[in-house]
């Protein structure tokens, strides 16, 4: 009988370690790095080391200095995304197609990912700045403590798990800012 508890206590030990541990680890080792080397065009090669487009087997890393904004258009497919993770850097992402993460991403402190298109796939952890100015997202979307997420004042947003099980939602740690755009309009301000 002690034996079988014994047993029992030591399995509960090891499913516990490797969940946690499992847990604990973060995106797959980066295939392909932005280099930025011709223009601010995700679906130019040349700005790629190796000199490829991203594609669903890649785990993707874009560092770049500050003010530098990349534009992703069409639906791109990857393995994950890591944004702005490194100190100093100060990118910004615009997706305005569809970026699908089959192993998630990260927004670093030194990115910014603006979203006017669709997001989906795997989680998302936040960790700099995510603006939601537009579209769908399709999953779930972490914001750290030290993440903000910006709603600007505009119609067209959508959570959803339309995509097959993943549940939709937001979680937030940070701050989540819905900003009000005010048009001063013959002496009284109305919400535009």
């Amino acid at each position: 009988m002690k034996s079988s508890l014994l047993w029992r206590s030591f399995c509960l030990f090891v499913y516990l370690w490797l969940g946690v541990r499992s847990l604990g680890q973060g995106l797959p080792e980066a295939t392909i790095r932005w280099t930025g080397a011709e223009d601010l065009l995700w679906a130019n090669a040349a700005n790629w080391s190796p000199a490829r487009i991203p594609n669903a087997a890649d785990h993707v890393v874009v560092e770049a200095p500050s003010g530098i904004s990349i534009n992703l258009t069409g639906t791109r497919s990857i393995g994950s995304l890591r944004l702005g993770t490194e100190v100093g850097s100060g990118v910004t992402l615009n997706v305005q197609g569809t970026l699908v993460l089959a192993a998630g991403g990260e927004v670093g402190r030194g990115g910014r990912l603006i979203q006017t298109g669709n997001l989906s796939g795997a989680a998302v952890q936040v960790a700099g700045e995510y603006e939601w100015q537009t579209g769908r997202i399709y999953g779930l979307l972490q914001i750290a403590s030290t993440g903000r997420l910006l709603l600007p004042d505009q119609a067209g947003r959508d959570l959803s798990s339309g995509n097959g099980g993943i549940p939709a939602r937001i979680e937030n740690e940070g701050q989540v800012r819905w900003l009000l755009i005010r048009i001063w309009f013959l002496g009284s301000a109305k919400d535009g």
